[in-house]
């Protein structure tokens, strides 16, 4: 190696032998880390909604250390965005079924019918018991088991807006770690979740009771989305096809416990297949982890293949298939 640096000044500098064209030369034989600009991802994100009113997302709040309840059972509209909180102090498949028909309940006095519901691979949610509620109760059942969290990403803000509510106001004493600031009681979710409802949210343009209350306006929003979607699908590359080699945006789980050195993985990995909106990539090893478009970059020729996937032990495509509908 010649030269570390990937700057023409640095490469210049630290070697002075080197004429004008050779540092050139240098320059174009190292591997520069491409950044994945914000504006340009957006173009390829796929915005979540549902084609149906009345579908929701669905997880578990997580109260700290000795809180009571321990946990709420969150869900939150695909659409509309209107949520619901329940307390629960297990996180058992019963106590799950017990929320749930408190749900279905709930929304029966309101005139709705719960058409489906998605979350992770938490346990109780993906249990034969649940499964079965949901059938009985014709709710369709979608997991996401694979850790793909952009797909859950309107459930997970929801959880975060809680959470930030939860916080003191500016310029308070009041210290943000405070047992008050980090815990739930059930009167105040109960508060937040009816101020929640009732604000103005951005991205539907109304607060989430107006939504839920009027199926109008949610059949209008879900237009909206498909035409947005159909324009999409004419961007040139937008959808890439199996076969060809790629570079994807590292998080948290892809470092496997490492410090970032990257935003994209430095090596390329093939397309193994497509699965709705996601790509399965896969090494040379014959492990597959799968990524949103947003989440790739066509790999150039000259980049290295990657060998395997630390962040990942399965070698089985369907062991990380993005979405097990049960009817």
């Amino acid at each position: 190696m010649d030269t570390p640096f990937k700057s023409y000044q640095h490469v210049k500098s630290s070697i002075p032998s080197k004429s004008p064209k050779e540092a050139r030369k240098i320059l174009r034989q190292q591997i520069h880390d491409r950044k994945m600009k914000l504006p340009q991802a957006k173009l390829y994100m796929r915005k979540i909604f549902e084609r149906v009113p009345c579908c929701f997302f669905h997880d578990l709040l997580v109260q700290p250390g000795d809180a009571d309840p321990k946990y709420y059972h969150i869900f939150i509209g695909a659409n509309n965005r209107y949520a619901f909180a329940y307390p629960v102090n297990n996180k058992t498949a019963a106590t799950a079924i017990k929320t749930l028909n408190k749900f279905i309940e709930d929304n029966k006095k309101l005139g709705k019918s719960v058409v489906k519901l998605t979350s992770d691979g938490e346990c109780a949610f993906k249990s034969d018991k649940f499964v079965n509620a949901c059938r009985e109760n014709k709710i369709m059942l979608k997991i996401i088991p694979d850790g793909a969290h952009s797909t859950l990403g309107i459930v997970d803000r929801f959880i975060r807006t809680l959470r930030d509510m939860n916080q003191p106001l500016n310029k308070a004493q009041d210290q943000q770690y405070d047992d008050e600031f980090l815990e739930f009681s059930p009167e105040k979710m109960k508060t937040f979740i009816d101020i929640y409802n009732n604000a103005y949210h951005n991205s539907i343009k109304c607060s989430p009771a107006e939504m839920y209350n009027d199926e109008r306006l949610e059949k209008e929003y879900i237009a909206k989305c498909i035409k947005k979607r159909a324009i999409q699908d004419t961007i040139k590359d937008f959808n890439l096809p199996e076969g060809i080699y790629v570079r994807y945006r590292m998080n948290k789980n892809d470092l496997n416990g490492h410090k970032r050195r990257s935003t994209l993985s430095r090596e390329k990995y093939i397309i193994n297949k497509r699965i709705g909106s996601r790509y399965l990539l896969q090494s040379a090893d014959g492990k597959i982890i799968s990524k949103s478009r947003f989440e790739l970059v066509k790999a150039e020729d000259d980049e290295p293949i990657g060998l395997t996937f630390q962040q990942n032990d399965k070698v089985n495509p369907e062991s990380v298939y993005t979405g097990i509908l049960y009817y």
